[in-house]
């Protein structure tokens, strides 16, 4: 909220009203953003989109990580929908039992979302032992504790697709919705003796284990291989592009070449 001026929003919410569509914000993601929105308008940034009347149910905001618990509220109200980004921060059970709309964002390091799953099971039980009382209690027992690899399996699907507003398209297997889906191979000792397969792919799956993706109806993904791009070449030639681009860096920054080369000195 704090890298996008008034007018900008005004603008995003005019033309996102005349196409039927939404808007997405990163919003109280980080403490700069919490200081500088403060510093120019005196006020937290759910206020301030409260304020420019973009805060309301065809927003989705994501992160929302130094929300004070006014902007919580503010939020709950507005039904805005959030898209939770794994900060250990989040308090995501009691979003969702606030009934705000949540889905898993993706912005983050991982680029996988079976990684993102599994560190939603350890961040989510870090925040409840931090936070003690009776959320700690409930997080010390595993049947007790949340949130399920059932509830991550909504977020990542259907809940996900709730908050962006394409519940109609995609997020479950429902007659006359698009054909996407994913097969994994779970002929492998890491997935398999199980007695729950989805408990075994959020502890342990990986990418490699996804052997089909189907979109839209279309095959990208078939027997673990992409079906659409040459991915050895693809790879290649994306190397090839970040070397050029680091060279230029380094060309026009020559301190950061010697700081690269204190880091990584054998390179």
């Amino acid at each position: 909220a704090d890298l996008a001026v008034p007018e900008t929003y005004l603008k995003c919410k005019e033309y996102a009203e005349e196409h039927g569509l939404k808007v997405t914000t990163h919003l109280s993601q980080s403490w700069r953003e919490i200081q500088q929105v403060e510093r120019l308008y005196e006020k937290t940034p759910p206020q301030h989109l409260h304020d420019l009347g973009i805060l309301n149910k065809k927003l989705t905001g994501a992160h929302c990580t130094y929300a004070t618990e006014k902007d919580t509220q503010m939020i709950t109200e507005s039904g805005m929908g959030i898209l939770h980004c794994r900060s250990v921060r989040n308090p995501l059970m009691r979003w969702m039992d606030l009934g705000i709309p949540v889905g898993l964002g993706t912005d983050d390091y991982f680029h996988d979302m079976l990684q993102l799953l599994r560190e939603n099971v350890t961040g989510q039980a870090a925040r409840a032992r931090a936070v003690g009382g009776s959320t700690g209690m409930l997080a010390g027992n595993r049947l007790t504790r949340r949130p399920s690899f059932y509830d991550l399996l909504e977020l990542a699907t259907r809940r996900g697709a709730e908050v962006l507003g394409i519940d109609d398209k995609v997020g479950s297997l429902e007659e006359g919705k698009r054909a996407d889906l994913i097969m994994v191979d779970m002929l492998n000792p890491f997935l398999t003796p199980t007695k729950d397969p989805l408990t075994s792919i959020v502890l342990y799956g990986t990418s490699s284990d996804i052997d089909t993706v189907i979109v839209d109806g279309s095959i990208l993904k078939r027997d673990g291989a992409l079906t659409t791009i040459d991915t050895a070449g693809a790879l290649l030639k994306g190397q090839e592009r970040v070397e050029e681009i680091i060279e230029r860096f380094f060309e026009e920054n020559p301190e950061q070449r010697k700081n690269w080369h204190k880091m990584v000195p054998v390179i």
